[in-house]
């Protein structure tokens, strides 16, 4: 059996809409410790009332310091937009790595957007929707996911940022607080590249412009 306090504090250190909503004063308390009310108790082993668990979430407001990272530390060099894309996942073999890699090759002679992704057990290849057809022909192996309709929002940063942390993190969250799903991610050294539905474009990149628009250059 833990304390009530201790039980409040470890739900929602590992809850980042929690310590958002907490940090920026944004929850109904009593509302909120209604909701938490049943995993409180699991995590308490004891029965809790609601007004004390609203207290105790009042009391954790109240010494949660904004540790939120600040905007005006960033500055966004450019945000650009690519749509017409496809992502094609295959299992990562020698065979398929170097046929991925022929493709990509080949792609690059046309001038054609090609990127890859490569994990230890996988590779994902996006690219240009008109392209499908040569990733059929090159990839003998067949691919695993598939998803079309993707579009790229590309993020240009200063390389002094690299020493910053949290960057990605403040795109991300803007993107969880949207319920925008973000497909897949990739990036350079200074640039991050975020694959959305393009269903979600508009309202991705108009929530970065918006957020960031006082420090694009």
């Amino acid at each position: 059996m833990i304390k009530l306090t201790d039980a409040v504090k470890e739900i929602v250190s590992g809850n980042p809409i929690l310590q958002f909503g907490l940090q920026h004063r944004l929850l109904n308390l009593s509302q909120t410790a209604a909701y938490l009310k049943p995993l409180i108790e699991t995590k308490a082993k004891k029965q809790v009332s609601v007004n004390a668990l609203t207290m105790a979430l009042s009391r954790l407001q109240r010494s949660i310091k904004k540790k939120g990272l600040q905007r005006e530390n960033y500055r966004f060099d450019r945000i650009n937009m690519h749509t017409g894309l496809s992502t094609f996942t295959f299992i990562r073999t020698p065979e398929t790595h170097a046929e991925v890699h022929k493709l990509y090759n080949s792609i690059q002679k046309k001038q054609g957007y090609i990127t890859i992704s490569q994990g230890s057990g996988q590779i994902t290849v996006i690219i240009e929707s008109r392209f499908k057809t040569n990733v059929r022909d090159a990839i003998s192996a067949r691919s695993r996911f598939c998803h079309e309709n993707i579009a790229a929002i590309g993020i240009a940063f200063d390389e002094k940022y690299i020493e910053v942390p949290g960057l990605i993190y403040v795109v991300l969250q803007q993107m969880m607080l949207l319920n925008i799903n973000i497909i897949e991610v990739s990036s350079t050294f200074t640039e991050l590249v975020l694959y959305v539905s393009e269903s979600d474009l508009k309202t991705a990149f108009e929530a970065l412009e918006v957020l960031f628009r006082p420090l694009l250059r």
